[in-house]
């Protein structure tokens, strides 16, 4: 069976039964598999994808200025009818 055959769920719980059984070296087969398919799907991003998720986040950043600033003018505005 491939690596891909298996969710990390599945594989973390085996991690933890060969820890708990005493398998150091079943372990640490497991953790490299862990390893090794985290950083196979880091490697497959497409980087105009990743671009994208960073233009959308600025957008979104940008998008949120001006409720931050009415949030804080209203604070202020409280802070001194109440005060």
């Amino acid at each position: 069976m491939a690596i891909n055959d298996y969710s990390e769920e599945q594989l973390f719980t085996a991690l933890r039964n060969a820890d708990s059984a005493g398998d150091k070296t079943g372990a640490q087969r497991i953790a490299g598999l862990i390893q090794q398919r985290r950083s196979t799907q880091n490697q497959d991003s497409n980087p105009i994808t990743e671009a994208g998720k960073g233009l959308l986040q600025t957008g979104v950043n940008v998008a949120n200025i001006i409720p931050e600033i009415a949030d804080a003018f209203m604070s202020e505005l409280r802070g001194r009818v109440i005060s």
